[in-house]
This record gives structure tokens, sequence and C-alpha cells, in this order.
């Protein structure tokens, strides 16, 4: 994977994230991938996508683009989460997260920010914080068709 730039977790700020798209410069017709690189402070975790075995909030991304020319190609993937002892199906240290879109046609020459909130709880051994978000806005450079 390319280096996507996430900030260390430290004091209050328990998960950071960065993201990237793959590749920067796509034309109309092109397939891009979305990744996204959350960040844990030691000792604590936040929850699977989905059904995470627990009635704390799953981990859940969600892109805002307004309609054209971005459309998704397919769901949020993540890792295979940690099973803990409760059950519950868990991300540490790092978690890193893709989805694919389709660059529709017609598209003109443009720089496009793709937003992206991630909603999540993290928790530790002693006590798990209100759910929170991060947001981030990767660059996509849209060239002319070929």
């Amino acid at each position: 994977l390319p280096e996507i730039t996430a900030p260390v977790p430290e004091g209050t700020n328990r998960v950071t994230a960065g993201a990237i798209i793959q590749p920067a410069v796509a034309s109309p017709g092109d397939s891009i991938t979305v990744i996204v690189k959350v960040r844990i402070a030691p000792g604590h975790w936040i929850y699977a996508l989905e059904n995470s075995g627990s009635r704390n909030q799953p981990t859940a991304l969600e892109t805002q683009y307004e309609g054209e020319p971005l459309r998704p190609a397919g769901p949020w993937r993540g890792p295979e989460p940690k099973i803990k002892g409760d059950g519950s199906r868990i991300y540490a240290s790092e978690a890193i997260f893709q989805r694919r879109f389709l660059l529709a046609s017609p598209a003109k020459e443009t720089i496009r920010k793709l937003p992206v909130t991630i909603k999540y709880q993290v928790c530790n051994e002693a006590l798990c914080w209100p759910p929170a978000t991060i947001s981030v806005e990767p660059v996509l450079r849209v060239a002319r068709s070929r």
C-alpha cells in the first residue's frame, strides 16, 4: 500500500485518520480506490464494521460526494477484526479501509475532494467514550477522457 499519513494518537486524541485516492489521477471510465488509514492509541480499540458483536457503535465510513462523477463500486472493506474474550470484534493499533468508485463519464478536468466521515466508538479496559467522528478529504485529479 502507498504511504498514508495519519497523526500519532496522543492525549485525548485516541483515534486519528488519513486518506488517499489511488490512482491520484483518473479519467472518466476509470476505477479508483479510496483508502483510509485509522490509527488507534495503544491499549484502546474501536469496533468492527457492521456486526461488531457488541452493543457499542460499530465503525462506519460514509462518503459525501455530490452525484456525478463518482459512483460507488462496492461496499467499504476493512481488515479482519480481532475477537475479544466477550466475543466482540475489534480493531486495535491500526486499520485500513478501502472502497472502490467508478469515475463516470462525462467529467470535466478538475480537482475533486472526496470527504469521508469515520464514525466509531473507542474503548479501553476501563471505559468507553461516547461515539465520535473524524473527517478526512482525499483529493483526486480528474483528467480528460483518453
